[in-house]
């Protein structure tokens, strides 16, 4: 998460990800779920600008742990822009 801080991502939320993330045989697993339904269960992943980071960036930096490309994709798809 330290790296998503970084990279320009604000995590609202970020006590219940971790949570989720402690409480997971798979934190990734957990992490991925998180991103797909974090707003209902009140977790939300915001850019700090429209494209920073970019997409690549982001992927970049999660090439680094344990996702699958999938799990990459639909993470990114799950970090908005702040209104």
């Amino acid at each position: 998460m330290n790296e998503l801080d970084i990279a320009g991502v604000v995590i609202d939320g970020r006590d219940v990800l971790i949570a989720n993330g402690e409480s997971a045989p798979k934190w990734h697993e957990a992490v991925t779920d998180v991103a797909l339904q974090g707003r209902k269960i009140g977790v939300s992943f915001f850019r700090k600008a429209s494209n920073t980071p970019s997409d690549q960036k982001l992927d970049h930096l999660l090439r680094g742990y344990p996702f699958s490309v999938d799990q990459r994709r639909m993470i990114i798809q799950n970090i908005f822009v702040r209104p």
